[in-house]
């Protein structure tokens, strides 16, 4: 079996032009191999409802012999049989989440005024699953899956989500007119993605991150599942798709929590440094000792429990023409370990370094909340 492929969407009814797709191209042991983005032809000369993009898309997956097709809008309605102990007002998936808008019962949003998205959103996932067959994800087990020797799976994401499980900032609404090649960057170099170029369109990246869900299922990244599985509720007049699985991403490139069989002699000082190094707390970031441009490792702790270990920078390649961080921008271990300390409130940094820079802090931080301890090896740029 050769490369897989899957397709990202980021679902907008207002306009064809709110619509972004994304396809990724990625080799059997989840090595990414390309991204293309704008891909899907909408046909713009037609009304934009559920059944038109639902054909579109199906005929662009079969033809591309797409393995999944991942949507960043919701599937179903809250179960109206849901306890009323559960958190939030609308699916567990989205209360697991963190989605700003919430899926109530049938026929109710949260805010109201995402009503509309949401009927589409729904009515788009039933063309595909019910008129053009194409299974829902529905296992929260579900992992390294095997292609289907015909047709593609759909499943929902909320790339906001896949951001953060990233270690990753989050890239703003489009209100914010964020910098989306600065966010595209970072994105293509914690998943090793390789690319020239970078998305300029807000749709487009978010499709992106989309496809990024429907890889991990199959072996591209570390896959995890938000919610409860769908399930249909007979009604007397039709079927109504309640709850719902939010697929979501993280890479494969973070270092296990327990020992790894690459570590090779000499390297025991940098793992003890993960383990032992100084601590710096994420309430003091930004940190001026972190270097601009840096590839590096880090472990985060709670007092002596240790929560995460990641790396950041691994692409990174010295003075090669169109390395990230010029003009000033910083790439690696910074944006990394900035977009931890957006999340860890009362969070603290920890770190040794085999290089001149050099880190240090009290011992007494050790105690005082979750602490992160970093081995950095700055640029020579």
């Amino acid at each position: 079996m050769g490369s897989l492929r899957v397709l990202g969407i980021d679902l907008g009814p207002g306009a064809w032009r709110n619509n972004g797709s994304a396809l990724l191209t990625f080799e059997v042991n989840g090595v990414f191999e390309a991204v293309q983005w704008s891909v899907v032809p909408w046909p713009q000369h037609l009304a934009l409802n559920a059944s038109v993009v639902a054909e579109t898309i199906d005929r662009f997956a079969r033809h591309e012999e797409i393995a999944a097709v991942a949507i960043d809008g919701p599937q179903g309605w809250r179960d109206p049989g849901a306890s009323p102990d559960r958190r939030g007002v609308g699916r567990a998936s989205e209360a697991s989440a963190r989605t700003p808008g919430k899926t109530g019962t049938e026929g109710i949003a949260y805010p109201s005024t995402q009503l509309g998205w949401i009927r589409f959103s729904i009515a788009l996932f039933d063309e595909l699953i019910r008129r053009f067959g194409a299974p829902l994800a529905n296992d929260p087990a579900a992992s390294n899956l095997e292609p289907r020797e015909s047709g593609y799976i759909v499943l929902e994401c909320f790339p906001t989500s896949t951001w953060r499980s990233s270690g990753l900032v989050p890239l703003p609404s489009k209100s914010k007119r964020p910098s989306v090649q600065a966010f595209a960057t970072d994105l293509f170099e914690r998943y090793e993605i390789p690319c020239r170029e970078t998305p300029t369109s807000h749709d487009d990246l978010q499709a992106v991150v989309a496809a990024l869900s429907a890889a991990a299922l199959f072996g591209a990244g570390r896959s995890m599942a938000h919610g409860e599985p769908a399930r249909d509720l007979i009604r007397d007049d039709h079927i109504v798709r309640v709850e719902g699985l939010i697929w979501d991403a993280a890479p494969m490139n973070d270092f296990p929590l327990s020992g790894s069989s690459t570590v090779g002699h000499g390297d025991e000082d940098l793992l003890r440094a993960l383990v032992d190094g100084d601590l710096h707390r994420f309430a003091d970031w930004p940190n001026q000792a972190v270097p601009r441009v840096a590839a590096g490792a880090y472990t985060i702790w709670d007092d002596d429990q240790l929560l995460y270990v990641g790396m950041a920078g691994r692409s990174l390649t010295p003075g090669a023409p169109g390395t990230p961080g010029r003009n000033g921008r910083r790439t690696g271990l910074f944006p990394r370990l900035a977009a931890h300390a957006s999340l860890e409130e009362g969070a603290a940094i920890s770190s040794a370094s085999t290089s001149p820079i050099a880190f240090s802090s009290p011992a007494s931080t050790r105690t005082s909340g979750i602490a992160l301890q970093m081995v950095a090896f700055p640029s020579t740029r």
